[in-house]
């Protein structure tokens, strides 16, 4: 039977509450030590505890999780309990795990198997014009302009894409056509990712309408760099898109510059993934995807 635990002001469902495993992955997806206080009345689950002197004795419980850590979860009796009926007992359960999300969404999986291959190439293109002798400065200027454009793109492609995704896996909850039509229609209307640059406030002003506002700077301690220089390639690409000029601001532009900016882009797209994931496992007591 699932049975639900209320931690705080969050109910939090759990298969099978009597597994230590289960409680632990609880943990796990919270990112940070729980107290959970489960009251029933039932009889004992069988293999749970052990029965020392007619008393209950302790459990512990260790899971691996997916993408390192480790969660445990430890609990005895609340009280003096002597029979195979237990009124109250108390969980204690820690974590240490890196990421939150277990599965990567579609957007994901289409950014690494996909969108990360085709700016290989283009990489790949700039390396051997910058190879080449006598080397051709006209060429390796729109050659790397260009990689920037890609980049760009490429990066605003994954946030509409995992902004889509997430939209219909919410409108899927609605059961009337007609009214998920709408609620679709409103997702899409004045979507900042369609038209704008993807930049930290376009960001937040499109996923804003889910309900949250998404902190990507505090996700990982990386990010702050990682948004600096997203910064600085949608600043180049408007100089590309509209052959400007670079100023002193803005600097020169390299082969080495954009490869930092791909590494941040591939750091973004895995906490804004994970970011989603998390929020929408809140909002649907389930995993999206």
């Amino acid at each position: 039977m699932p049975r639900t635990m209320r931690v705080g002001e969050t109910s939090i469902e759990i298969p099978t509450a009597d597994r230590p495993a289960d409680v632990a992955r609880v943990a796990a997806r919270r990112r940070r030590p729980l107290t959970l206080k489960l009251d029933r009345r039932q009889k004992q689950p069988r293999g749970l505890y052990e029965r020392q002197n007619s008393t209950i004795g302790l459990a512990t419980r260790e899971t691996e999780l997916h993408g390192g850590g480790r969660a445990s979860a430890r609990w005895t009796d609340a009280g003096k309990n002597r029979s195979k009926s237990v009124s109250s007992i108390h969980l204690e359960c820690t974590c240490n795990v890196g990421r939150e999300h277990a599965m990567p969404s579609a957007s994901l999986l289409h950014w690494t198997n996909d969108r990360s291959p085709r700016l290989a190439q283009i990489d790949g293109q700039c390396q051997m014009t910058l190879a080449a002798a006598p080397p051709n400065p006209h060429l390796i200027d729109e050659n790397l302009r260009g990689y920037v454009l890609a980049l760009s793109a490429h990066f605003q492609g994954f946030c509409r894409d995992l902004y889509t995704e997430a939209s219909q896996i919410l409108v899927s909850r609605v059961k009337r056509p007609a009214l998920a039509a709408i609620f679709q229609a409103q997702f899409t209307a004045h979507r900042k990712l369609d038209h704008s640059n993807p930049n930290l406030e376009n960001l937040k002003a499109d996923f804003k309408r889910f309900g949250f506002t998404i902190d990507l700077a505090n996700a990982d301690p990386a990010n702050p760099a990682r948004l600096a220089h997203l910064k600085s390639l949608n600043e180049w690409r408007n100089l590309a898109a509209h052959q400007g000029t670079p100023t002193a601001t803005v600097g020169p532009l390299t082969h080495v510059l954009i490869g930092a900016w791909h590494t941040s882009c591939d750091g973004l797209v895995n906490s804004l993934d994970g970011i989603m994931y998390n929020q929408l496992r809140r909002i649907l007591r389930r995993a999206p995807w």
